[in-house]
């Protein structure tokens, strides 16, 4: 065997002792509908800190702006997570333990303005495209549209999605795609895959993922409860 050889095996063996390992406990708790934000414990804060519900996802309003939930997002993967591995897996805790809070899409639902930004910090585009999008080929995969499917979460089994990889697994390559694009740029990147697949209030039907054939996400609440929780949180 070579040195090449012996290296690979030491990798693989690596991989399969990290995949092993048991999951850290996760940092994020979603706070009841009734509890004052004062009375929140640091897993509360930390979890509305990085939910990206807040700027309008599934059939939930927006009442953040999208450049404010990215810093604000970035700001706790950085301060609150020495692995940004255990920030990408409480991302997907976060959005699979309340689904049943946001997934639904209202038609006919009014747009509303956008909320103004308090933060002047500088907000990339996003880099990925779906189909339809500026960016996308109709003809043949492109790297935008590849990083459509990369950065989007469901993947990793957000309902109503069966995962098609495991959510470790999937934390990991997003936390490899930092080291190329940036933690903003991935944030940034994964908020639009969400926004194109659940929808939002006010805006277009949502989009068929690819590799699933579910037919429409089902609908849930309604425009006159669509969450003043959030407005608070």
């Amino acid at each position: 065997m070579g040195k090449k050889q012996r290296d690979d095996k030491k990798r693989a063996a690596a991989r399969r002792a990290a995949r092993q390992k048991a999951p850290k406990p996760s940092k994020v708790t979603w706070p009841v509908a009734a509890k004052l934000v004062k009375d929140y414990t640091d897993n509360e804060l930390r979890a509305v800190a990085m939910h990206p519900v807040v700027t309008g996802l599934g059939c939930r309003p927006r009442v953040v702006s999208d450049e404010d939930w990215v810093v604000s997002a970035e700001r706790v993967a950085v301060q609150e997570y020495a692995d940004l591995t255990e920030f990408f897996v409480d991302f997907i805790r976060l959005l699979k333990s309340t689904a049943h809070l946001w997934v639904g899409y209202i038609e006919n639902a009014k747009l509303g303005e956008y909320p103004p930004s308090r933060t002047s910090e500088k907000i990339p585009l996003p880099t990925s495209a779906f189909p339809g999008e500026r960016g996308a080929d109709a003809r043949k995969w492109n790297a935008a549209m590849v990083e459509a499917v990369v950065f989007n979460p469901i993947y990793a089994g957000v309902p109503p999605f069966p995962p098609m990889i495991a959510m470790h697994r999937w934390a990991e390559t997003i936390a490899v795609q930092v080291g190329n694009c940036g933690l903003r740029q991935a944030l940034v990147n994964m908020l639009h895959a969400l926004k194109i697949t659940y929808g939002f209030p006010g805006g277009p039907a949502p989009l068929q993922p690819f590799g699933y054939n579910l037919g429409e996400l089902p609908g849930e609440g309604g425009e006159e409860d669509a969450g003043e929780e959030w407005k608070d949180a």
